[in-house]
């Protein structure tokens, strides 16, 4: 089924948050590696993993890949047998994050993300490469040739440079209209990577979508309300655990909007390929 999927971050106060929720769907980042059953308390329904490549791009650090997929391994194990669970591919993303990318820098960048997808096939992981925003269609069309069983299809709007939300919208709209009119309603699983507006969320028969903006309140003192709009609350400011449990609110809030997509795509006959 569609879901919201909560990328965790290294706080103490937002594992309270999802322990007291019991949110079933999170994503454990590489780029906190502590991240994991022991530190949740619980056991999610399903877990993303990501390899903390957009943190590592922001900071220009280098990743390994083989360190990333003994990571992987490590918390499959914890999950027990047969886990729902995918892991985003190590993905090379092109530019900086002052500017957009280069020819040359798109095309090392696509190569190098399709070598570190074939390491971790290889390995046995069920995988989420990543179609990025600049990028070809021809590059897209790849990505989809090599999905195998288990595997999701991950969309990354441009997350720096400044494309304002109607750039990455208009981008989704070109992909969803080309994986339409390639499949129909029996569409390949795609991944919204850091995209939960509501808009973006209910705009497209996404299978998941991840997102950190649920620990906005604990960040910004920023409250996402049921209209899906957010807001300032000045009430929030040195109070740790009325931060807390606006963050609760928030995941309360998703778990709705997880019903809700469910509803609305079995109603309109959208299924997804295993």
């Amino acid at each position: 089924m569609p879901r919201i999927v909560a990328a965790v971050s290294s706080s103490e106060g937002y594992y309270r948050a999802l322990r007291a929720t019991e949110y079933p769907y999170v994503l454990w980042s590489f780029a906190y590696p502590t991240s994991g059953i022991e530190t949740m308390g619980y056991r999610p329904d399903a877990v993303v993993t990501d390899s903390g490549a957009f943190t590592a791009w922001q900071s220009g650090k280098p990743m390994d890949v083989g360190e990333y997929i003994g990571w992987c391994r490590d918390r499959r194990s914890q999950l027990g047998a047969d886990p729902d669970m995918v892991h985003v591919s190590l993905d090379v993303i092109p530019g900086e994050r002052s500017r957009g990318p280069t020819e040359k820098e798109r095309k090392a960048g696509m190569a190098q993300s399709l070598a570190n997808g074939d390491a971790m096939r290889e390995a046995g992981l069920p995988i989420m490469e990543v179609y990025h925003q600049f990028e070809p269609v021809s590059f897209l069309e790849t990505i989809l040739e090599r999905m195998r069983p288990g595997d999701v299809l991950g969309i990354s709007p441009r997350q720096a440079a400044a494309p304002s939300m109607h750039s990455r919208l208009r981008f989704c709209d070109g992909v969803f209209a080309y994986l339409i009119e390639r499949y129909g309603t029996d569409l390949p699983k795609a991944h919204g990577l850091g995209l939960t507006s509501k808009d973006a969320m209910f705009r497209y028969p996404w299978w998941s979508l991840d997102s950190l903006s649920w620990v906005v309140p604990g960040i910004w003192g920023r409250v996402t309300g049921r209209d899906g709009r957010e807001q300032l609350d000045p009430a929030i400011k040195g109070r740790p655990r009325y931060r807390e449990a606006k963050c609760r609110e928030v995941l309360e809030v998703w778990k709705t909007y997880n019903r809700q997509l469910e509803s609305m795509w079995k109603a309109r006959g959208v299924t997804w390929r295993t």
